[in-house]
């Protein structure tokens, strides 16, 4: 079976001896590797904590409350979707097994904002003073 770089594809040939076989055709690739599970992380990190803040403001609690009614929940479910699908990107990115599949074969969501979800102008409000 010849096994595959998981970051770009390329082939990596019989595995020579005993030990594990080679995950990575390159340094290069091994180190873009590791630099995407260190975002990835901390993407997850970011968003567990934004979700954790709209399930509170959903039950009535912390800064947020003031949200409109239906807004906290909306985006308490946007965040528990992007835990989700970080989770299982950071699975993938730290699963050891041989694959025939590259790594940046990873399925994305649709862009948003750098801010979180995408905002509508009538979602927009502000907290009470």
């Amino acid at each position: 079976m010849i096994i595959h770089c998981r970051r770009c594809g390329q082939p990596l040939g019989e595995p020579a001896g005993t030990g594990r076989p080679a995950a990575y055709c390159s340094v290069g690739c091994r180190r873009a590797t590791e630099y995407e599970i260190r975002r990835t992380a901390t993407a997850a990190e970011h968003a567990e904590a934004e979700h954790t803040r709209w399930r509170q403001a959903a039950a009535g609690l912390g800064p947020l409350a003031a949200a409109p009614p239906g807004h906290a929940d909306r985006e308490a479910a946007w965040w528990a979707a992007e835990v989700s699908r970080l989770d299982g990107k950071l699975r993938d990115l730290l699963d050891d097994r041989p694959t025939d599949r590259p790594l940046n074969s990873f399925q994305h969501s649709p862009p948003r904002t750098c801010n979180g979800p995408r905002r509508s102008p009538d979602l927009l409000w502000t907290t009470p003073q």
